[in-house]
């Protein structure tokens, strides 16, 4: 029992220390051969791949606030018509994200509500 022990350690530092290597190996790529931007730093015409986070922006999206505040007995601003069988509107706004600004999507490949 005890040498299964110290096999299931090795194992587990074998694995540890290949994960760690390629780790490296891809960051070192990366940093070689990839040039990385900020959307804030990104020029009108520039080709470049956007890795960060899509937020759809809904009008008619329900209100937290709302189904809180009535929960509770509280009153809350109108904020429309109550309860829809549709939250999603040809208004609505595809928005791409990364930590430090955003970027409203348009164009002919974006589908509608």
């Amino acid at each position: 029992m005890h040498h299964h022990r110290h096999s299931v350690q090795a194992v587990l530092f074998i694995y540890l220390f290949i994960s760690l290597f390629v780790y490296l190996l891809i960051s070192l790529f990366i940093y070689l051969f990839i040039s990385l931007t900020r959307l804030s730093e990104l020029r009108t015409g520039q080709d470049c791949i956007i890795i960060g986070t899509l937020y759809k922006q809904m009008e008619l999206k329900p209100s937290l606030l709302k189904e809180i505040s009535e929960q509770n007995g509280l009153v809350a601003p109108p904020l429309g018509n109550g309860s829809r069988s549709r939250y999603a509107d040809v208004s609505d706004e595809l928005i791409l994200e990364d930590e430090l600004q955003r970027v409203s999507l348009t164009g002919d490949n974006i589908i509608p509500a």
